[in-house]
Protein backbone atom coordinates (compact mmCIF):
# COMPACT_ATOMS: atom_id res chain seq x y z
CA UNK A 1 0.00 0.00 0.00
CA UNK A 2 2.77 2.19 0.63
CA UNK A 3 4.05 2.10 -3.19
CA UNK A 4 0.72 2.54 -3.90
CA UNK A 5 0.81 5.80 -1.85
CA UNK A 6 3.84 7.02 -3.54
CA UNK A 7 2.97 6.33 -6.67
CA UNK A 8 -0.34 8.14 -6.51
CA UNK A 9 0.48 11.54 -7.34
CA UNK A 10 3.05 10.77 -10.61
CA UNK A 11 0.78 8.81 -12.70
CA UNK A 12 -0.14 9.09 -15.90
CA UNK A 13 -2.75 7.54 -18.28
CA UNK A 14 -2.87 6.64 -21.76
CA UNK A 15 -5.13 4.69 -24.08
CA UNK A 16 -5.06 2.27 -27.01
CA UNK A 17 -7.55 -0.55 -27.16
CA UNK A 18 -5.76 -4.16 -26.56
CA UNK A 19 -6.35 -7.01 -28.66
CA UNK A 20 -8.47 -9.83 -27.14
CA UNK A 21 -4.58 -11.87 -26.36
CA UNK A 22 -4.90 -11.40 -23.57
CA UNK A 23 -8.27 -11.62 -22.54
CA UNK A 24 -8.46 -14.96 -21.19
CA UNK A 25 -4.62 -14.80 -18.92
CA UNK A 26 -7.05 -13.18 -16.07
CA UNK A 27 -5.45 -15.38 -13.12
CA UNK A 28 -7.78 -17.32 -10.69
CA UNK A 29 -10.94 -16.66 -12.59
CA UNK A 30 -14.04 -18.90 -12.43
CA UNK A 31 -15.44 -20.20 -15.71
CA UNK A 32 -19.22 -19.49 -15.21
CA UNK A 33 -20.16 -20.50 -18.19
CA UNK A 34 -21.57 -23.75 -16.80
CA UNK A 35 -22.64 -22.18 -13.61
CA UNK A 36 -26.24 -22.03 -12.78
CA UNK A 37 -27.52 -18.66 -11.53
CA UNK A 38 -27.90 -18.20 -7.75
CA UNK A 39 -30.69 -18.02 -6.17
CA UNK A 40 -30.67 -15.10 -3.95
CA UNK A 41 -34.00 -15.09 -2.62
CA UNK A 42 -36.16 -12.37 -3.17
CA UNK A 43 -35.06 -8.70 -4.04
CA UNK A 44 -35.31 -6.47 -0.76
CA UNK A 45 -38.44 -4.38 -0.87
CA UNK A 46 -39.20 -1.52 2.26
CA UNK A 47 -40.99 -3.76 3.97
CA UNK A 48 -38.23 -6.85 4.45
CA UNK A 49 -35.17 -4.29 4.47
CA UNK A 50 -35.03 -4.27 8.00
CA UNK A 51 -34.99 -8.12 8.70
CA UNK A 52 -31.66 -8.14 7.20
CA UNK A 53 -29.62 -7.68 10.45
CA UNK A 54 -28.38 -11.40 10.48
CA UNK A 55 -24.49 -10.56 9.71
CA UNK A 56 -23.48 -13.34 6.59
CA UNK A 57 -19.85 -12.56 6.39
CA UNK A 58 -17.51 -9.39 6.33
CA UNK A 59 -14.26 -8.15 4.64
CA UNK A 60 -11.41 -5.90 4.24
CA UNK A 61 -11.91 -3.49 1.97
CA UNK A 62 -9.95 -0.23 0.78
CA UNK A 63 -11.56 2.93 0.32
CA UNK A 64 -14.68 2.22 2.31
CA UNK A 65 -16.68 1.17 -0.73
CA UNK A 66 -17.92 -2.42 -2.57
CA UNK A 67 -20.32 -3.29 -5.51
CA UNK A 68 -22.66 -5.55 -7.25
CA UNK A 69 -22.24 -6.24 -10.76
CA UNK A 70 -24.74 -9.45 -12.20
CA UNK A 71 -24.56 -11.60 -9.26
CA UNK A 72 -20.87 -11.03 -7.82
CA UNK A 73 -19.53 -8.38 -5.19
CA UNK A 74 -17.03 -6.75 -6.23
CA UNK A 75 -13.83 -4.37 -3.88
CA UNK A 76 -10.48 -3.94 -3.74
CA UNK A 77 -8.52 -5.19 -0.81
CA UNK A 78 -5.03 -5.89 -0.14
CA UNK A 79 -3.59 -10.31 -0.36
CA UNK A 80 -0.85 -11.28 2.26
CA UNK A 81 1.95 -9.51 -0.06
CA UNK A 82 -0.29 -6.14 0.88
CA UNK A 83 -0.74 -5.89 -2.64
CA UNK A 84 -3.76 -3.84 -3.95
CA UNK A 85 -6.20 -7.00 -5.52
CA UNK A 86 -9.70 -6.72 -6.81
CA UNK A 87 -11.77 -9.31 -5.92
CA UNK A 88 -14.95 -11.29 -7.25
CA UNK A 89 -16.92 -12.56 -4.58
CA UNK A 90 -20.29 -14.71 -4.11
CA UNK A 91 -22.49 -12.86 -2.27
CA UNK A 92 -23.94 -15.18 -0.47
CA UNK A 93 -20.74 -16.94 1.72
CA UNK A 94 -18.13 -14.44 0.48
CA UNK A 95 -16.72 -16.96 -1.18
CA UNK A 96 -13.83 -15.89 -3.24
CA UNK A 97 -14.39 -16.47 -6.64
CA UNK A 98 -11.76 -14.57 -8.49
CA UNK A 99 -8.89 -11.95 -7.54
CA UNK A 100 -6.86 -9.91 -10.13
CA UNK A 101 -3.44 -8.21 -9.17
CA UNK A 102 0.01 -8.11 -7.41
CA UNK A 103 2.98 -7.54 -8.13
CA UNK A 104 3.81 -8.85 -11.54
CA UNK A 105 0.88 -10.34 -12.60
CA UNK A 106 -0.06 -10.06 -16.09
CA UNK A 107 -3.56 -8.61 -16.68
CA UNK A 108 -4.88 -8.17 -20.17
CA UNK A 109 -1.33 -8.69 -21.90
CA UNK A 110 0.82 -6.64 -19.86
CA UNK A 111 1.84 -5.89 -16.25
CA UNK A 112 -0.91 -3.50 -14.31
CA UNK A 113 -0.92 -2.50 -10.86
CA UNK A 114 -4.39 -0.82 -9.44
CA UNK A 115 -4.76 2.37 -8.67
CA UNK A 116 -6.99 4.37 -6.38
CA UNK A 117 -7.78 8.11 -6.41
CA UNK A 118 -7.02 9.78 -2.48
CA UNK A 119 -10.36 9.35 -1.67
CA UNK A 120 -13.08 6.92 -0.49
CA UNK A 121 -14.68 6.10 -3.83
CA UNK A 122 -17.25 3.55 -5.78
CA UNK A 123 -16.19 0.45 -7.60
CA UNK A 124 -17.67 1.69 -11.24
CA UNK A 125 -20.27 -1.35 -12.45
CA UNK A 126 -21.17 -0.73 -16.76
CA UNK A 127 -22.12 -2.96 -19.10
CA UNK A 128 -19.77 -3.96 -22.09
CA UNK A 129 -21.75 -5.17 -24.70
CA UNK A 130 -24.70 -6.46 -22.06
CA UNK A 131 -22.21 -7.95 -20.01
CA UNK A 132 -21.97 -7.13 -16.04
CA UNK A 133 -18.36 -5.21 -15.67
CA UNK A 134 -16.46 -3.34 -13.72
CA UNK A 135 -13.86 -0.74 -14.69
CA UNK A 136 -10.39 -0.40 -12.50
CA UNK A 137 -8.07 2.13 -13.22
CA UNK A 138 -4.20 1.32 -13.31
CA UNK A 139 -0.55 1.34 -14.02
CA UNK A 140 0.60 0.07 -16.44
CA UNK A 141 4.63 -0.81 -16.08
CA UNK A 142 4.75 -2.05 -19.56
CA UNK A 143 4.62 1.73 -21.03
CA UNK A 144 6.91 3.45 -19.16
CA UNK A 145 7.83 7.51 -19.30
CA UNK A 146 11.52 7.76 -19.23
CA UNK A 147 11.31 11.76 -20.85
CA UNK A 148 13.91 13.84 -18.81
CA UNK A 149 11.18 16.42 -18.79
CA UNK A 150 8.40 14.69 -17.32
CA UNK A 151 8.27 13.70 -13.71
CA UNK A 152 10.75 10.45 -15.36
CA UNK A 153 7.33 8.27 -14.52
CA UNK A 154 8.06 4.61 -14.65
CA UNK A 155 4.58 3.82 -15.80
CA UNK A 156 1.65 5.12 -17.13
CA UNK A 157 -2.42 4.89 -16.48
CA UNK A 158 -4.49 2.41 -17.77
CA UNK A 159 -8.38 2.09 -17.55
CA UNK A 160 -9.37 -1.89 -17.36
CA UNK A 161 -12.75 -3.24 -18.13
CA UNK A 162 -13.04 -7.00 -16.29
CA UNK A 163 -16.18 -9.49 -16.68
CA UNK A 164 -18.06 -9.06 -12.96
CA UNK A 165 -18.83 -13.07 -13.06
CA UNK A 166 -15.25 -14.72 -14.43
CA UNK A 167 -12.78 -11.62 -13.75
CA UNK A 168 -11.94 -11.41 -17.39
CA UNK A 169 -9.89 -8.83 -18.86
CA UNK A 170 -12.30 -7.57 -21.36
CA UNK A 171 -10.08 -4.55 -22.67
CA UNK A 172 -7.24 -2.42 -21.44
CA UNK A 173 -7.24 1.04 -22.64
CA UNK A 174 -4.99 3.68 -22.60
CA UNK A 175 -6.28 7.36 -22.94
CA UNK A 176 -3.21 9.16 -24.42
CA UNK A 177 -0.02 7.97 -24.50
CA UNK A 178 3.11 10.06 -25.28
CA UNK A 179 3.97 10.85 -28.78
CA UNK A 180 6.91 12.44 -30.24
CA UNK A 181 5.25 15.84 -30.60
CA UNK A 182 4.53 15.44 -26.57
CA UNK A 183 6.51 13.37 -24.84
CA UNK A 184 4.40 13.47 -21.33
CA UNK A 185 1.70 12.04 -20.98
CA UNK A 186 -1.31 13.25 -19.10
CA UNK A 187 -1.67 12.20 -15.60
CA UNK A 188 -5.46 11.33 -15.13
CA UNK A 189 -5.97 11.78 -11.04
CA UNK A 190 -9.42 13.80 -11.43
CA UNK A 191 -13.01 11.96 -12.19
CA UNK A 192 -13.94 9.21 -13.90
CA UNK A 193 -17.68 9.01 -14.80
CA UNK A 194 -19.62 7.11 -17.01
CA UNK A 195 -22.36 7.17 -19.31
CA UNK A 196 -24.16 4.28 -21.20
CA UNK A 197 -21.74 4.39 -23.48
CA UNK A 198 -18.71 5.84 -22.16
CA UNK A 199 -16.28 6.70 -19.68
CA UNK A 200 -14.55 9.60 -19.36
CA UNK A 201 -11.10 10.15 -17.38
CA UNK A 202 -10.34 13.42 -16.29
CA UNK A 203 -6.91 15.07 -15.92
CA UNK A 204 -3.77 17.30 -16.52
CA UNK A 205 -0.70 17.01 -18.78
CA UNK A 206 2.46 15.66 -17.62
CA UNK A 207 4.46 19.22 -18.80
CA UNK A 208 4.36 21.98 -16.03
CA UNK A 209 1.45 24.49 -16.55
CA UNK A 210 -0.24 21.89 -18.76
CA UNK A 211 -4.07 22.67 -18.89
CA UNK A 212 -6.82 20.01 -17.82
CA UNK A 213 -7.70 17.33 -20.23
CA UNK A 214 -10.59 14.61 -20.61
CA UNK A 215 -10.54 11.48 -22.69
CA UNK A 216 -14.04 9.29 -23.47
CA UNK A 217 -13.38 5.86 -23.98
CA UNK A 218 -15.76 3.40 -25.51
CA UNK A 219 -16.97 1.24 -22.76
CA UNK A 220 -17.51 -1.95 -25.78
CA UNK A 221 -14.52 -2.02 -27.20
CA UNK A 222 -11.86 0.70 -24.93
CA UNK A 223 -11.36 2.73 -27.84
CA UNK A 224 -10.59 6.43 -27.67
CA UNK A 225 -13.94 8.41 -28.76
CA UNK A 226 -12.59 12.04 -28.63
CA UNK A 227 -10.79 14.31 -26.43
CA UNK A 228 -11.53 17.70 -24.69
CA UNK A 229 -9.05 20.24 -23.15
CA UNK A 230 -9.30 23.03 -20.64
CA UNK A 231 -12.35 21.59 -19.12
CA UNK A 232 -13.05 18.95 -16.41
CA UNK A 233 -16.02 16.62 -17.15
CA UNK A 234 -17.30 16.55 -13.44
CA UNK A 235 -20.80 14.74 -14.01
CA UNK A 236 -22.81 12.47 -16.13
CA UNK A 237 -26.36 11.50 -16.71
CA UNK A 238 -27.21 7.97 -18.60
CA UNK A 239 -27.04 10.14 -21.93
CA UNK A 240 -25.04 13.76 -21.39
CA UNK A 241 -21.71 14.44 -20.11
CA UNK A 242 -21.74 17.93 -18.04
CA UNK A 243 -18.23 19.42 -18.12
CA UNK A 244 -17.10 22.83 -16.58
CA UNK A 245 -14.30 25.43 -16.89
CA UNK A 246 -13.45 28.85 -14.79
CA UNK A 247 -13.38 31.43 -17.45
CA UNK A 248 -12.71 34.32 -15.35
CA UNK A 249 -9.98 36.57 -16.38
CA UNK A 250 -10.19 34.94 -19.87
CA UNK A 251 -11.30 36.12 -23.08
CA UNK A 252 -14.86 34.61 -22.55
CA UNK A 253 -15.54 36.49 -19.29
CA UNK A 254 -18.44 38.45 -19.38
CA UNK A 255 -19.61 38.61 -16.12
CA UNK A 256 -17.13 40.85 -13.79
CA UNK A 257 -17.39 37.42 -11.78
CA UNK A 258 -14.35 36.65 -9.20
CA UNK A 259 -15.05 33.25 -10.29
CA UNK A 260 -17.22 32.45 -13.79
CA UNK A 261 -18.00 28.63 -14.35
CA UNK A 262 -19.29 28.12 -17.84
CA UNK A 263 -20.84 24.47 -17.26
CA UNK A 264 -21.32 22.95 -20.70
CA UNK A 265 -23.34 19.74 -21.74
CA UNK A 266 -21.84 17.16 -23.93
CA UNK A 267 -22.92 14.26 -25.94
CA UNK A 268 -21.05 11.45 -24.59
CA UNK A 269 -20.13 9.59 -28.11
CA UNK A 270 -19.63 12.44 -30.15
CA UNK A 271 -17.95 15.13 -27.89
CA UNK A 272 -20.22 17.56 -29.60
CA UNK A 273 -21.40 20.96 -27.44
CA UNK A 274 -25.24 20.05 -26.69
CA UNK A 275 -26.40 23.34 -24.74
CA UNK A 276 -24.48 26.03 -22.10
CA UNK A 277 -25.67 27.56 -18.88
CA UNK A 278 -25.26 31.49 -18.21
CA UNK A 279 -21.91 31.80 -16.59
CA UNK A 280 -23.68 34.91 -15.17
CA UNK A 281 -26.40 33.40 -12.81
CA UNK A 282 -23.45 31.77 -11.29
CA UNK A 283 -24.56 28.13 -11.89
CA UNK A 284 -24.09 25.31 -9.82
CA UNK A 285 -24.89 21.48 -10.16
CA UNK A 286 -26.61 19.92 -7.64
CA UNK A 287 -26.88 16.53 -8.38
CA UNK A 288 -28.10 14.17 -11.56
CA UNK A 289 -30.46 11.52 -12.16
CA UNK A 290 -31.96 9.13 -14.97
CA UNK A 291 -31.47 12.16 -17.99
CA UNK A 292 -32.13 15.25 -16.01
CA UNK A 293 -30.20 17.22 -13.56
CA UNK A 294 -30.56 19.69 -11.03
CA UNK A 295 -29.12 22.97 -10.89
CA UNK A 296 -28.76 26.12 -8.12
CA UNK A 297 -28.41 29.72 -9.57
CA UNK A 298 -28.28 33.24 -8.19
CA UNK A 299 -27.72 34.34 -4.10
CA UNK A 300 -30.19 35.18 -1.54
CA UNK A 301 -33.86 35.88 -2.52
CA UNK A 302 -32.94 35.79 -5.88
CA UNK A 303 -31.95 32.41 -5.89
CA UNK A 304 -33.69 29.04 -7.13
CA UNK A 305 -33.24 25.54 -8.28
CA UNK A 306 -34.03 24.38 -11.62
CA UNK A 307 -34.63 21.08 -13.01
CA UNK A 308 -33.01 20.70 -16.72
CA UNK A 309 -33.21 18.36 -19.41
CA UNK A 310 -29.31 16.88 -19.94
CA UNK A 311 -29.62 16.74 -23.57
CA UNK A 312 -31.34 19.57 -24.21
CA UNK A 313 -30.59 22.15 -20.97
CA UNK A 314 -34.13 22.84 -21.20
CA UNK A 315 -35.57 24.16 -17.74
CA UNK A 316 -38.52 21.33 -16.81
CA UNK A 317 -39.17 22.97 -13.41
CA UNK A 318 -38.26 25.78 -10.97
CA UNK A 319 -38.25 26.31 -7.07
CA UNK A 320 -37.63 29.56 -5.49
CA UNK A 321 -35.68 29.35 -1.91
CA UNK A 322 -33.35 32.18 -0.71
CA UNK A 323 -31.40 29.36 1.80
CA UNK A 324 -30.12 26.83 -1.02
CA UNK A 325 -30.06 23.09 0.11
CA UNK A 326 -26.83 22.04 0.93
CA UNK A 327 -26.85 18.44 0.88
CA UNK A 328 -28.70 16.31 -2.10
CA UNK A 329 -28.92 12.95 -2.74
CA UNK A 330 -30.19 11.10 -5.76
CA UNK A 331 -31.60 7.67 -6.30
CA UNK A 332 -29.75 7.60 -9.92
CA UNK A 333 -32.47 7.61 -12.12
CA UNK A 334 -36.10 9.48 -10.61
CA UNK A 335 -35.89 11.38 -7.41
CA UNK A 336 -33.79 13.43 -5.97
CA UNK A 337 -33.75 15.10 -2.47
CA UNK A 338 -32.19 18.05 -1.10
CA UNK A 339 -31.90 19.19 2.72
CA UNK A 340 -32.97 22.59 3.85
CA UNK A 341 -31.00 24.23 6.57
CA UNK A 342 -33.29 26.14 9.04
CA UNK A 343 -31.49 29.26 10.59
CA UNK A 344 -29.32 29.24 13.74
CA UNK A 345 -32.08 28.84 16.67
CA UNK A 346 -35.04 28.45 14.67
CA UNK A 347 -37.12 25.94 16.56
CA UNK A 348 -39.19 25.08 13.45
CA UNK A 349 -38.32 21.81 11.50
CA UNK A 350 -35.61 21.20 8.96
CA UNK A 351 -36.84 20.38 6.05
CA UNK A 352 -36.54 18.38 2.84
CA UNK A 353 -37.14 19.35 -0.49
CA UNK A 354 -38.10 16.04 -3.24
CA UNK A 355 -38.10 16.53 -6.86
CA UNK A 356 -39.55 13.73 -9.20
CA UNK A 357 -38.62 13.88 -12.64
CA UNK A 358 -41.78 11.52 -13.56
CA UNK A 359 -44.25 14.43 -12.57
CA UNK A 360 -41.40 17.62 -13.10
CA UNK A 361 -42.62 18.60 -9.48
CA UNK A 362 -40.82 19.95 -6.05
CA UNK A 363 -42.27 19.42 -2.72
CA UNK A 364 -41.22 19.54 0.59
CA UNK A 365 -41.49 17.41 3.69
CA UNK A 366 -40.41 17.94 7.47
CA UNK A 367 -38.13 14.47 7.89
CA UNK A 368 -34.66 14.94 9.65
CA UNK A 369 -33.68 12.64 12.44
CA UNK A 370 -33.36 14.68 15.16
CA UNK A 371 -30.06 13.60 16.60
CA UNK A 372 -28.19 14.69 13.72
CA UNK A 373 -29.34 16.86 10.48
CA UNK A 374 -25.70 16.59 8.67
CA UNK A 375 -25.21 12.93 8.46
CA UNK A 376 -25.04 11.53 4.49
CA UNK A 377 -28.47 9.78 3.23
CA UNK A 378 -29.44 8.66 0.04
CA UNK A 379 -32.96 7.25 -1.56
CA UNK A 380 -33.93 4.06 -2.24
CA UNK A 381 -37.25 2.35 -3.68
CA UNK A 382 -38.67 5.95 -3.19
CA UNK A 383 -37.54 6.12 0.49
CA UNK A 384 -35.15 8.56 2.00
CA UNK A 385 -32.32 6.61 3.84
CA UNK A 386 -30.55 8.51 6.47
CA UNK A 387 -26.84 6.41 8.22
CA UNK A 388 -26.66 7.42 12.06
CA UNK A 389 -22.58 6.90 12.43
CA UNK A 390 -23.11 6.87 16.77
CA UNK A 391 -25.70 3.76 16.88
CA UNK A 392 -24.43 2.51 12.99
CA UNK A 393 -27.85 1.66 11.94
CA UNK A 394 -29.88 3.44 8.91
CA UNK A 395 -33.34 5.15 9.26
CA UNK A 396 -35.82 4.51 6.39
CA UNK A 397 -38.46 7.84 5.79
CA UNK A 398 -41.96 7.52 3.71
CA UNK A 399 -40.91 11.01 1.48
CA UNK A 400 -44.60 11.71 1.08
CA UNK A 401 -45.63 11.26 4.95
CA UNK A 402 -42.66 11.92 6.30
CA UNK A 403 -42.65 8.63 8.76
CA UNK A 404 -40.25 6.09 9.63
CA UNK A 405 -40.50 3.16 7.82
CA UNK A 406 -37.46 0.86 8.78
CA UNK A 407 -34.89 0.65 10.86
CA UNK A 408 -31.65 -2.01 10.11
CA UNK A 409 -27.97 -2.29 11.06
CA UNK A 410 -24.98 -0.74 9.26
CA UNK A 411 -25.19 1.44 5.77
CA UNK A 412 -27.69 0.49 2.63
CA UNK A 413 -25.16 -0.24 0.16
CA UNK A 414 -26.28 -2.49 -2.60
CA UNK A 415 -28.79 -5.10 -2.80
CA UNK A 416 -28.73 -8.33 -4.47
CA UNK A 417 -31.47 -10.85 -3.63
CA UNK A 418 -32.29 -10.38 -0.30
CA UNK A 419 -28.66 -9.51 0.86
CA UNK A 420 -28.19 -6.04 1.68
CA UNK A 421 -24.01 -4.47 1.60
CA UNK A 422 -23.43 -2.38 4.03
CA UNK A 423 -19.57 -0.48 4.09
CA UNK A 424 -19.57 3.21 5.71
CA UNK A 425 -20.48 6.07 3.31
CA UNK A 426 -17.54 7.56 1.22
CA UNK A 427 -17.89 10.96 3.52
CA UNK A 428 -16.80 9.27 6.59
CA UNK A 429 -15.47 6.12 5.18
CA UNK A 430 -11.72 5.49 6.24
CA UNK A 431 -9.44 5.19 3.02
CA UNK A 432 -7.20 2.98 4.63
CA UNK A 433 -9.13 0.38 6.68
CA UNK A 434 -12.97 -0.38 6.39
CA UNK A 435 -15.07 -3.25 6.46
CA UNK A 436 -17.93 -4.71 3.99
CA UNK A 437 -20.67 -6.53 6.12
CA UNK A 438 -23.36 -8.30 4.47
CA UNK A 439 -26.53 -8.76 6.01
CA UNK A 440 -29.06 -11.87 5.20
CA UNK A 441 -32.69 -12.04 6.53
CA UNK A 442 -33.22 -13.95 9.75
Amino acid sequence: MKALILTLCAAALLLSACSDDGADEASNTADSADTPAADFGPPLEVGTVSQTDELAWSADVTSGMAAVAGDVVVYYTENDDSDLVLVGSEPGTGEVLWELGGTGEDIGGTEISWWLPPNPSTVEVVNVDGVPAVLARGLDRDLGDASSECDELDSQHALVAIEASSGTVLWVGHPDPPSPENSCAPIFHHHLITTDSVAVLNGSGGAPDAPLMSVAIALDSGEVLWKQRSIEMTRSTRNAIIGVRNIAGTDQARCGLDHEFLYTGFDPVSGDSLWELDPCEDPGVVGLFGEQLLIEVGEGVAAELRALDARTGETLATYPSGTLPNICASDGSRMIACYIPTAEGDEEPALMLVYDSETAEFDTIEIVPENDQRLPYLIWEGQIAFYMEPTDTTLLYDPVTGEQTAEFPGWLGETVGSLRLSSPPPDIADYFDSTLNVYSTN
